[in-house]
């Protein structure tokens, strides 16, 4: 049985330092693909493998998760591929991770916790602050953007 997490938590309001796209895979010119909430990162590893020439980039609240997905990484030796560990709504919102969105290509939510109650909608990793800070850096890019990605998986 998977572990809810509260994203409120006093835990995840210190935000660690956000390495560059070059700390983390490199080569920071490919194209970058952020999945939000991505687990163990199954997903990211089936991409990865197959698209070498673009960076994936997983957030995922549960630490456990993110240390067994970077130590999968590291055992497999793939270069395109890294996780964070946080809220990621903290973490998107943080200055010094503006770099993220803006470098953005293709973005995914695989399942996210739903939290039902209304009480409780504050609590959900899709937030439509993110939406829109989201959409607008993709219009401020302009032609370039047109093919741009979003999957939701619910």
């Amino acid at each position: 049985m998977r572990q809810h997490v509260n994203p409120l938590s006093s835990n995840f309001s210190q935000i660690q330092r956000i390495p560059s796209l070059r700390e983390m895979f490199g080569e920071s010119k490919s194209n970058l693909h952020l999945d939000i909430g991505c687990a163990d990162g199954e997903f990211l590893f089936d991409l990865a493998l197959v698209n070498t020439s673009w960076n994936y980039l997983g957030i995922e609240i549960r630490e456990k998760l993110v240390k067994k997905a970077k130590l999968k990484v590291l055992e497999r030796e793939i270069k395109n591929l890294y996780f964070l560990f946080g809220n990621a709504n903290n973490i998107l919102n943080d200055f010094q991770s503006k770099f993220i969105i803006k470098n953005l290509k293709s973005l995914s939510f695989n399942f996210p916790d739903p939290w039902f109650k209304k009480r409780h909608y504050k609590r959900r990793v899709i937030q439509p602050e993110f939406i829109n800070r989201y959409k607008e850096s993709q219009q401020k890019e302009g032609e370039n953007k047109k093919n741009n990605k979003f999957i939701s998986r619910i």
